[in-house]
């Protein structure tokens, strides 16, 4: 939130809120761009953003990934995550 004090805080409202349209939009293509190469070369891109961890999707995750042969199961197996 901006409290309008002046032309000056405005104007700097304005250049930040296209730096961060630019930003997001270059990270955009990027990540795009990312997931045609990962895919063209035989990988399943499955992107989450940190926002969206929760201990249940983690261990879903992990779970999966060892059911496939991706990583292995750890001695004794108490990671933080509890599996």
């Amino acid at each position: 939130m901006a409290i309008d004090t002046g032309q000056g805080n405005l104007a700097r409202l304005h250049i930040r809120r296209a730096w961060w349209k630019a930003k997001i939009e270059g990270n955009k293509a990027r990540d795009q761009m990312q997931n045609r190469v990962l895919r063209k070369n035989g990988w399943k891109v499955v992107r989450i953003w940190q926002y969206q961890l929760t201990a249940k999707l983690v261990r879903l995750a992990i779970r999966k990934l060892r059911g496939a042969g991706l990583i292995a199961s750890p001695a004794g197996s108490n990671s933080k995550w509890g599996v």
